[in-house]
């Protein structure tokens, strides 16, 4: 199971007095400002991909560009047992979690951690669609589809 760090400086490196963040995004980490509902299954695509690999964090809080802690409110964030049944209902086999919150001053980061799975492939069992407006068209976009898995379901 993960154990992510105690404090928010032993998972990213930033700076406590502008909060300004000096870690990157990559393979194992991304950062978001806010959790968004219709996203949902977005977030679970990327647990479920760092745990296809060797593990990762999701990071809400952070903004974009520049960089910046920002917080969010933690009850904002989904309990663990709603994040690990989308998990359940969007992936298979089970991809276990953990959540910490990182108090700094008057904001909140929260994480949500994965460990590299044991039993890889974690692979979608679901299509998941996502209204999105382009070019002023509402279209459904897709956000899970059993084909982006296909190759590891043989």
């Amino acid at each position: 199971m993960i154990d992510l760090p105690s404090t928010l400086s032993d998972l990213i490196d930033y700076d406590p007095s502008s909060l300004r963040v000096n870690s990157r995004e990559g393979k194992h980490r991304e950062f978001k400002r806010d959790f968004e509902r219709e996203a949902f299954s977005l977030y679970t695509r990327t647990l479920a991909a760092f745990s296809n690999t060797a593990g990762g964090t999701l990071i809400f809080g952070v903004t974009d560009s520049p960089r910046i802690i920002v917080g969010v409110s933690p009850d904002d964030i989904p309990e663990e047992a709603e994040w690990s049944d989308r998990l359940q209902q969007d992936f298979d086999p089970e991809v276990p979690i953990e959540i910490h919150e990182y108090p700094i001053g008057r904001v909140t980061v929260v994480s949500i951690g994965v460990d590299k799975h044991l039993q890889r492939p974690v692979i979608c069992k679901r299509d998941t669609n996502r209204r999105v407006n382009q070019r002023g068209k509402e279209i459904n976009k897709p956000i899970l589809h059993l084909e982006f898995n296909s190759e590891l379901q043989h």
